[in-house]
């Protein structure tokens, strides 16, 4: 920059400090069943004034928890589709939005496969399948006799085979 005066520099140099325009990446839940709960959040940038969070599909959704902040919870409703949660945010005075696209699925239909013959304490023996028409995988399934006997599995994916086997104890 040219300065006049005889106490001046012909010329000044100063520094300018630009602040580049990085969409956040968002992450979170993209599959979860109808009437559930999905918890996202959007990569933290301190450039970031202004921050909001939306389901801009209708009827599929609301932001119930974190507005305002990087990581919200959002309680789907029992219609199975694809909703969009929206995150809009300012940098330098430009604001933006960013997309995440969530599956809600119906809940998983269940069909028993029960043998008419089952033997308590069978070595090798009967056990009980169930059929699930859609579990996520990574999903966990959980099953509980009336006596207390539990256990779990975890899904594979769509269509889930799950075996049970028999109590160990118990008429049920």
């Amino acid at each position: 920059v040219p300065m006049a005066g005889p106490d001046c520099p012909t010329t000044s140099t100063f520094g300018v400090n630009v602040v580049p325009q990085v969409s956040p990446t968002l992450g979170g839940t993209s599959t979860v069943c109808v009437d559930g709960t999905g918890f996202y959040s959007a990569s933290v940038n301190p450039d970031i004034t202004f921050m909001e969070w939306e389901v801009i599909t209708p009827g599929l959704g609301s932001v119930v928890g974190g507005q305002n902040t990087s990581n919200i919870d959002v309680k789907f409703n029992i219609v199975p589709g694809t909703a969009i949660i929206r995150y809009h945010y300012t940098i330098c005075n430009i604001t933006s939005y960013v997309d995440f696209s969530v599956n809600i699925v119906p809940y998983p239909t269940i069909i028993l496969n029960i043998p008419t013959d089952a033997c308590q304490n069978e070595i090798g023996g009967t056990a009980m399948s169930a059929s699930l028409d859609f579990v996520p995988a990574g999903s966990t399934i959980n099953w509980d006799w009336d006596f207390g006997t539990t256990g779990s599995t975890t899904s594979t994916g769509d269509p889930s085979n799950v075996s049970f086997p028999f109590p160990s104890q118990g008429t049920e």
